[in-house]
């Protein structure tokens, strides 16, 4: 039975939603040589599309699903600081990739950068469509690794990792490529590997925080520092992760998400990893997808069941 649409059939009106259990399978390690620090995750029917972290150029990488190499795709006039994390959008029926530069481990970036390309399927560069600066305002400079785009708004929602003891909640509309090619300023002859289009900076706005820790943080509440976020295609079902486990919040169709993450979420388990900070949903919405970092790195899938 296929996970989307599945409210109206496991679900009753202001009842808690019925969680899932995560079965993990586990489906073979990375054999990719360039990919040594999974960092961002984008699964599509066939592949796993990965970044590294901090300290490689602006590439993206897909194995398949038994972790063997596919293609190689760098995106030409993106530059990679810190990625930390990517996810796909769509606009007008075509898949995109929204990649964050938002790494910031020492909290003194202003601003943080994001790149949009159209969603590579082939060993072949990658044209940068166009980057945009955020701010977050209010609560200034903060170390981030985690975003989703709604697929129902095309709202951002950015969460923080948490190194100040809170868990910061950020959301706000960014440029969608109709409307930043509308507003494009183009040279008559653009620079080689510039990005097609201008777009404007934008402020995201807090939603939600939670309190977790007091600083200093200890091992265990590190533990607890989110990693990576992902978002069902149907727009119903967040998953929030930390080095160890996963939080998985429903959304209702008349619920604003800073009502959504005060809800009881469900826990869902992940696999002991070396470091984890990749989560994906598959493309029909029935699994969620993780590989490692290190030098171990492992591909695992959990797959969502109810009884």
């Amino acid at each position: 039975m296929m996970f989307v649409g599945l409210w109206s059939l496991l679900h009753i009106a202001d009842a808690e939603p019925t969680c899932p259990k995560g079965a993990i399978k586990k489906h073979g390690k990375v054999d990719h040589q360039a990919i040594n620090e999974a960092s961002g995750l984008v699964v599509t029917d066939n592949w796993l599309w990965i970044h590294n972290d901090s300290g490689d150029s602006a590439t993206l990488y897909a194995i398949d699903k038994k972790g063997e190499k596919r293609a190689t795709s760098s995106i030409e006039g993106a530059f990679a600081r810190d990625w930390e994390d990517m996810t796909t959008f769509s606009e007008n029926g075509k898949p995109y990739i929204l990649i964050g530069d938002i790494g910031d481990n020492k909290e003194r970036r202003p601003f943080v950068d994001f790149y949009v390309i159209e969603q590579p399927t082939s060993n072949t560069n990658s044209a940068l469509l166009y980057t945009f600066k955020a701010k977050y305002k209010d609560i200034g400079s903060k170390d981030t690794e985690a975003i989703v785009v709604d697929p129902k708004t095309n709202d951002i929602l950015v969460f923080t990792k948490g190194r100040d003891g809170i868990h910061h909640v950020l959301t706000g509309a960014f440029p969608l490529p109709s409307s930043v090619q509308q507003d494009a300023v183009i040279s008559d002859v653009p620079a080689l590997n510039e990005p097609k289009f201008n777009a404007p900076e934008i402020e995201l706005t807090e939603i939600h925080q939670q309190t977790f820790a007091t600083l200093p943080l200890n091992r265990q509440y590190q533990s607890r520092l989110i990693t990576s976020a992902s978002i069902s295609p149907d727009g119903e079902w967040l998953a929030v992760r930390n080095y160890l486990s996963a939080k998985l919040y429903h959304k209702t169709t008349d619920q604003e998400w800073n009502e959504v993450l005060q809800t009881k979420p469900c826990r869902l388990p992940l696999p002991l990893q070396q470091q984890g900070e990749t989560l994906a949903f598959s493309p029909d919405g029935n699994s969620l997808w993780t590989v490692s970092e290190g030098e171990r790195q492992t591909i695992y899938e959990i797959q969502l069941v109810w009884e």
